[in-house]
């Protein structure tokens, strides 16, 4: 049986899983966590045992179901000696390690130890690596970060899947959890299909309204004029854009994907037309001074940096509460 002293004048061994033998400090267990305050408290066989022991022989309080592993790792930290812990442990461990830390209460104390485990596996996670790992120990680990992290990443590269999310190790995460990356994603999905419409809505207008343009180029002084020649250009530079985005499965709506993952690809690998394509149209000065940049080029530059940086992932504060938190959130976000 292996022996680890995390405190060599510990008055506890803990015997974990009858393979580890961890001898500890009763007080620094009692410390932080609830669970075993209550346990070596007054009401309960060990606590008694521990008081009534007049020896310098620790008193062996026996753990069965916890994992050896998991265990050493977090008396270890509890004790300081953070110098015999690796920095970067397997994504199994991980998980074991924050089913430990959950059980006995110890997020708080083994913060700042758990947000640099989950920041060494943070490109595994990237990478899509056993990701529903990584968010059951973001999430029992209480990492607001890398939840969030975790989550945004997870809802732009792939679509939620609760069969994928569950882990042999322990149980779902909470359904709170799966309702709240399934919104998350309805609502990235919402807005970004809000921005293509309005960009296609722009496009479409110029298509099928007539306008006559003055060769001097006085904006003021533009009309309606259903029974005049209208830009040609124009027009056929607005089928141009729509082409492009029907094209890129942008528009209509009815071609466009259904899954976030699907649509930021489609938005990314779209290529705003540039000076090239429109030297192909023969537009009035009015068009290429204000149409073409103002309604078209900078509402789909906009919508590809929306859609770089939006976050489509879940705040753990506001998950939890069940809802929009009333506090102040760990992480910051938008309503």
């Amino acid at each position: 049986m292996e022996r680890v002293d995390a405190a060599p004048d510990g008055d506890v061994v803990l015997v974990v899983a009858s393979t580890l033998e961890l001898r500890v400090s009763s007080v620094i267990l009692s410390l932080t966590s609830p669970v075993f305050k209550a346990m070596l408290g007054p009401n309960f066989a060990e606590g008694h045992a521990l008081r009534n022991n007049t020896t310098t022989v620790p008193k062996m309080i026996p753990l069965p179901e916890d994992d050896a592993e998991a265990m050493k790792i977090l008396c270890l930290i509890l004790h300081l000696q953070n110098t015999k812990v690796r920095t970067n442990i397997d994504l199994n461990l991980l998980l074991r390690f924050a089913i430990a830390v959950d059980k006995y209460g110890y997020t708080s104390a083994v913060k700042y130890a758990a947000s640099t485990f989950l920041r060494a596996t943070k490109e595994e996670f990237l990478a899509l690596v056993a990701p529903e790992v990584l968010l059951q120990a973001a999430y029992l680990l209480d990492d607001a970060e890398h939840f969030a992290l975790f989550t945004n990443t997870y809802n732009r590269r792939r679509g939620v899947d609760e069969t994928q999310l569950a882990n042999p190790l322990t149980t779902k995460l909470p359904d709170k959890i799966y309702r709240a990356l399934s919104v998350s994603q309805a609502q990235s999905i919402k807005s970004l299909s809000a921005d293509i419409d309005d960009t296609a809505g722009d496009v479409g207008q110029y298509l099928s309204d007539v306008f006559a343009h003055l060769e001097n180029g006085n904006m003021s002084r533009w009309r309606w004029a259903i029974d005049e020649k209208g830009c040609q250009g124009l027009r056929g530079l607005a089928h141009f854009y729509l082409e492009e985005l029907a094209n890129a499965k942008l528009w209509p709506r009815g071609i466009r994907g259904a899954d976030l993952c699907d649509l930021l690809a489609d938005i990314d690998s779209f290529d705003i037309p540039n000076e090239g394509h429109l030297a192909q149209f023969d537009l009035c000065g009015t068009c290429i001074l204000s149409c073409v940049d103002d309604h078209f080029n900078k509402g789909l530059g906009d919508l590809k940096k929306k859609a770089e940086v939006m976050f489509a992932g879940v705040c753990l504060d506001c998950s939890k509460a069940g809802g929009t938190y009333n506090g102040m959130c760990r992480f910051e976000h938008d309503d």
